[in-house]
């Protein structure tokens, strides 16, 4: 990936597959990037904060969806494993607890941030809101991000099966994807 600018503007939930997690790091450490997690559960702020201890990031504490207000979050066994949507915790294993927190729209986080529209990096994990995320921040606001992480899945390439609207669907391909995730790039400067 030719990386435009010297920053990069990553928007992640931590509880990103390991590889990413360990990775993320060393990538805002060894570019000089700027990095944006964002986290809804109170018990990963410290961890989090110890991960990325000295380096050049800000943690937003709450969760993302494509509606803001509150919502409850479902906490997993599993600690990297919450979701606003209790079955979704639930495919990992049991869910502990629910807990109120405030939902926030992507945009609205990311205007308050003065990131700019045309960031490098937008890699999403977000337990099963991670279509309408993408979909909302498309549809209703000026990002386009360079570059696509999102946690979906597509068996034979055809983005508008996984959820993504039309729009999305003519701004990014699919560049690559993993068991996990589709890469998408966008197809315009």
């Amino acid at each position: 990936m030719k990386v435009r600018n010297f920053h990069l503007r990553s928007i992640l939930s931590h509880e990103n597959t390991e590889v990413t997690i360990c990775a993320l790091p060393t990538i805002i450490h060894s570019f000089g990037w700027f990095g944006v997690l964002i986290e809804a559960n109170p018990a990963l702020y410290q961890s989090i904060d110890n991960d990325f201890s000295g380096l050049n990031y800000r943690l937003i504490k709450t969760a993302v969806s494509d509606i803001s207000g509150q919502g409850r979050l479902a906490l997993g066994v599993n600690s990297d494993i919450s979701s606003l949507s209790a079955s979704n915790t639930a495919n990992w294993g049991l869910v502990l607890d629910e807990i109120d927190v405030q939902v926030r729209r992507l945009h609205e986080i990311l205007d308050e941030l003065n990131i700019p529209y045309n960031f490098d990096l937008l890699s999403l994990d977000i337990e099963g809101f991670d279509v309408r995320v993408l979909n909302d921040l498309i549809c209703n606001s000026n990002y386009r991000p360079e570059v696509i992480i999102i946690e979906a899945t597509s068996e034979d390439g055809d983005l508008g099966a996984t959820g993504l609207l039309p729009l999305v669907c003519d701004i990014y391909k699919l560049v690559s994807s993993t068991t996990a995730n589709l890469i998408l790039s966008r197809r315009w400067g």
